[in-house]
């Protein structure tokens, strides 16, 4: 097992199996017991567990809560999961070189900066939920520990377009911006237990042209709500993401 340090959250966890269609509690005084409990009852196929952290950025625009949300690059191969789908920002919790882990918060406002130029305090971050998925035509796992955390200095930017013009390219293939409160249209029904329906509206933001320029751009709210908005691979917010939407959104209390 890696040596990992003393959790920085709290002892109450809300565990999602993507295996599963419910949600579960789970009391844990140290988070990473849990991760290292779920690595060790891996069975093949899926023999890989990966530590991530995500972040939910909020930014006040004109009086109103938004979130940042990212559109990851088109992959193949290896490195294709999320390819060409929305999430919010995040990556691998990095391993030091004395083997101990990297504090989730801490990964979580890194890829954050990394993906989007936006800067956050770790102090604001505020841990939300963790996600349990197996990629099993993958043999991979991910563990997934979801935080929110408020933007600095997002009053300094004239536009969105400028807020989200240094996103990193070679991950990621457009940003936007959205109201905290378009969020629970992207909820899938087995959490929300309610139907979804149509959804007019865009949101502003960037995307990456073939040449590599970041331009201002424009998404339909039915892009980030996905086909049927169940987060079955078709299109839209990443299943892990919906449940990281719906805990941010109090709709899984």
């Amino acid at each position: 097992m890696v040596s990992l340090p003393s959790s920085p959250i709290g002892s109450r966890l809300r565990i999602y199996d993507a295996m599963t269609t419910g949600v579960s509690f789970v009391q844990r005084s140290n988070i990473y017991a849990l991760y290292d409990s779920l690595r060790s009852m891996l069975r093949p196929p899926v023999n890989k567990l990966r530590l991530c952290s995500c972040i939910i950025p909020i930014v006040k625009l004109n009086n109103i809560d938004h979130v940042v949300l990212t559109r990851r690059k088109a992959r193949s191969g290896k490195s294709s999961t999320f390819s060409s789908m929305w999430v919010f920002p995040g990556g691998h919790v990095d391993m030091q070189p004395s083997n101990v882990s990297e504090i989730p918060s801490t990964a979580a406002v890194r890829e954050l900066f990394e993906e989007t130029g936006l800067k956050a305090s770790e102090s604001s971050t505020k841990f939300l939920c963790s996600y349990n998925a197996a990629l099993v035509q993958k043999q991979r796992g991910y563990f997934i520990l979801f935080y929110s955390a408020i933007v600095r200095d997002a009053r300094t930017y004239t536009t969105v377009a400028s807020m989200l013009s240094d996103i990193a390219t070679e991950e990621v293939s457009a940003a936007c911006l959205v109201p905290s409160s378009f969020l629970p249209n992207v909820v899938p029904r087995k959490i929300s237990g309610m139907d979804h329906c149509i959804v007019d509206g865009s949101f502003d933001g960037v995307e990456v042209q073939a040449d590599g320029n970041v331009v201002p751009a424009s998404f339909s709210a039915m892009e980030i709500i996905g086909d049927g908005g169940e987060g079955d691979g078709k299109g839209g917010l990443g299943m892990g993401h919906r449940f990281a939407a719906a805990v941010f959104s109090k709709q899984v209390k």
